[in-house]
Parts: C-alpha cells; structure tokens; sequence
C-alpha cells in the first residue's frame, strides 16, 4: 500500500457454509476485469446502487432514530382517542342544552299565547269601559 494512501478500509468476510456468500465469493472470484476495474470497484458500485435503490428506507443508525422520532406511541394515541371523546361529549353537551333550550322556550311561549288569548278574551279596555259607563248613565 503506497504511504499517500488515505482511503477507507473495510473487511469483508463470506461464509463458507451460506450458500448466498459462497454465490458472492465465485462472482467476486470470476469478475470480468474488462468490465470492472476491480473487486473493490464492483463492491463499491454494487453497494451504491443498493443504497440508491433504498431511497426512501433508513439504512443508518441516524436515520433510524429520526424514523423513530415520527413513530406513534400507544400513549399518543390514547391521548387522541381522550381528546376527540372530549370535543364529542362537549358538542353533544352543547346541542343538548340547544334542543332542551328552545324545546322549553316553545312551551314558555305557547303557554305565554295560550294565557294572552284567554286575557284577551275576558279583559276590556279601560276606555272602552269607561265610554260605556258613559253611555249607560
């Protein structure tokens, strides 16, 4: 390795018993060197593509912790469903006392019409009794 040399370093170790690994080791054994430059080319291209292929999924540990930032809990949702069963008892509470409110004012004022109508009836004018006392004299 030359000493002006500052790349990364990883080690790759397959399997003699995973069939998969021994599939990786024969194609890395094979490769077509008119085609790629090197094993490390190829590794390196293929695990770019497969990154690029993960576009959307989280692959790194910071990834997963953001990802895992935007799940939802249990308690966040019981906390929802406590919040909607509260708006839902307070309008069912409002239109309740809506209904019963203009439920009793209908009967304050067909009982208010039903009393004005026999006043109505039975009670004269002061006028008009005072013009008749007149008249009879």
């Amino acid at each position: 390795m030359a000493k002006n040399d500052d790349g990364f370093y990883h080690t790759l170790r397959l399997s003699r018993r995973n069939p998969t690994h021994i599939k990786i080791h024969q194609i890395l054994a094979d490769l077509d060197k008119s085609v790629y430059k090197s094993q490390n080319q190829f590794i390196a291209d293929a695990v770019e593509y497969y990154i690029n292929a993960l576009e959307n999924d989280f692959i790194t540990n910071d990834d997963r912790e953001k990802r895992e930032e935007n799940f939802i809990t249990k308690s966040d949702i019981q906390k929802m469903k406590e919040d909607i069963k509260n708006e839902i008892l307070s309008e069912v509470n409002k239109q309740m006392l809506s209904v019963l409110g203009s439920f009793t004012g209908n009967l304050v004022r067909s009982s208010n019409q039903n009393e004005t109508e026999h006043k109505d009836e039975f009670s004269a004018d002061d006028t008009l009794l005072g013009l008749a006392e007149m008249w009879g004299e």
